[in-house]
């Protein structure tokens, strides 16, 4: 499945987007975190992404990624093999 949300993400970034946040996934924080966050760190590990940015906010007393943005350069032609 994680492939799967990256080759989401790749071709998201392809049409221009930079920024997500969890308002976009229904107010979701755990939906947000496995189709968002953890594909754009598997992605900036891969070296597809050069720099991330996570948003934090403390929602019902916990500390929660609200949003991303890719602060960093994106490398071109890079692909993920879907599994």
């Amino acid at each position: 499945m994680a492939a799967r949300y990256q080759a989401q993400i790749l071709a998201q970034i392809r049409d221009g987007k930079r920024a997500w946040s969890y308002a976009e996934i229904g107010n979701d924080f755990d939906a947000f975190r496995s189709a968002v966050v953890e594909p754009l760190r598997q992605l900036k590990y891969a070296g597809v992404i050069l720099a991330l940015s996570e948003i934090e906010s403390i929602v019902a007393g916990r500390e929660q990624i609200t949003g991303v943005e890719i602060i960093g350069g994106i490398k071109e032609g890079l692909e993920v093999d879907e599994e």
